[in-house]
């Protein structure tokens, strides 16, 4: 009942919205969902679409992948970035905004550092070094392992891609990284993934139930820019 009752309550702000888009002003409320840890200029979006709509306030929220699906399903959020992973995320629109091949990054002093591939399984034995809980990276590696049944023995978290590759460099661990994040680092090499992993990030937004004209514009700009 809680997400009809959302939506019918969306509903009355959208007649509220649509006659201030007859009078030529959109005014309403965005909530925008996010991973952590992701390369998409939102500041800028953000910032160019409240100059040109200021009667318009956004809400930004950083989750998980599986706290931001609920939360576009139920009417929480308008939009998200979203990992993609296995999983089929129905009754969503996607659209992709960044696909990247993740790596294994090793020291180059490191004993798998003569090989040019590593698998899943092997990967879980050594210390990992990830992003958080809740990023793009970290969503899709827990995903495949839960799918292989498998568990990483994550002991280091870092913010950043760059951050992981400098623990990486004073030999901390094994990091799990977007490839272009390894290139041109001395002291650091990448090996193949297998199977392999994707690191694929969305903007994901409700494709049935009620969509207000203030969601309706930013979705429009998010869809253009990102």
């Amino acid at each position: 009942m809680i997400p009809y009752a959302r939506a019918a309550l969306a509903a009355v702000d959208g007649v509220r919205e649509a006659a201030d888009e007859i009078g030529g002003l959109i005014r309403g409320h965005i909530a925008f969902g996010t991973v952590t840890s992701h390369g998409a200029d939102l500041s800028s979006l953000l910032s160019a679409f409240h100059r040109d709509h200021p009667a318009i306030s956004i809400t930004l929220t950083e989750a998980g992948c599986e706290d931001l699906v609920a939360g576009l399903r139920e009417g929480r959020l308008d939009g998200a970035i979203v990992a993609l992973g296995a999983q089929r995320l129905a009754g969503l629109g996607l659209q992709v905004i960044d696909d990247q091949p993740l790596v294994a990054a090793v020291a180059t002093d490191d004993l798998l550092a003569t090989r040019r591939t590593i698998t899943l399984q092997r990967l879980c034995e050594h210390t990992l070094i990830c992003l958080p809980t809740g990023s793009g990276v970290r969503s899709i590696l827990e995903a495949e392992c839960r799918s292989l049944g498998l568990s990483p023995n994550v002991a280091f978290e870092a913010s950043s891609p760059r951050a992981l590759v400098s623990l990486v460099e004073q030999g901390l661990g094994i990091a799990v990284v977007p490839a272009p994040y390894v290139r041109n680092r001395a002291g650091v090499l990448a090996l193949d993934i297998r199977p392999a992993l994707r690191g694929r990030l969305a903007l994901a937004w409700r494709l049935d139930g009620p969509v207000g004209p203030a969601a309706r514009a930013f979705l429009e700009r998010a869809r253009a820019v990102l």
